[in-house]
């Protein structure tokens, strides 16, 4: 992960370290200004990926059990656990749950604390799952982020700025010859 962060940082300064931002008509000619803003808009989104892989999210049980943007790690949890559905755990846990809040059964029930323990590795399974998809999506961004970036600064440096041009000094240096 590291260096992917690395990678991101290196294209940006790369790019920043090239552009001299006085040369290029960024106001006057809006190819130019497309190209800085795509340019930027990639490496912040692949900012956004990484810091969203590093982060992650919070994810609870009821989340898992209910939101619809948690259907594909349910189905991979049905795919690695062979017992039963996710679905069909879900209720049962449910059912133990209301037992529990009417005091049919105690906290320390044996059942009933195998099932918390397995929902918790489910838990940790959606979790991870949601850290791979989006990590999918980081190297897919990486991977497009240095050709765009490419063709951003070629835009941006093939621009001829119009405008006069009060400092024309060339300065040149020769290196005497030794005959």
């Amino acid at each position: 992960m590291k260096w992917i962060i690395a990678f991101i940082g290196a294209v940006f300064v790369t790019l920043l370290a090239g552009v001299q931002f006085n040369r290029l008509p960024f106001f006057s000619d809006p190819v130019v200004a497309g190209a800085g803003l795509v340019a930027a808009a990639g490496v912040m989104a692949a900012f956004h990926l990484a810091i969203r892989v590093l982060v992650g999210d919070s994810i609870s049980y009821e989340e898992l059990v209910a939101g619809g943007k948690f259907a594909a790690a349910r189905r991979f949890i049905d795919d690695a656990w062979k017992t039963e559905t996710f679905a069909a755990f879900a209720k049962r846990l449910s059912v133990k749950d209301e037992e529990w809040r009417a005091r049919k059964i105690e906290a320390d029930d044996p059942d009933y604390a195998r099932m918390n323990r397995q929902a918790a590795e489910f838990l940790s399974l959606a979790k991870w799952y949601v850290a791979k998809a989006r990590y999918r999506q980081l190297v897919l961004a990486v991977t497009f982020l240095l050709p765009i970036e490419l063709v951003a600064a070629a835009f941006m440096f093939g621009a001829t700025d119009d405008r006069p041009d009060t400092d024309k000094t060339v300065i040149t240096i020769e290196r005497p010859r030794a005959d």
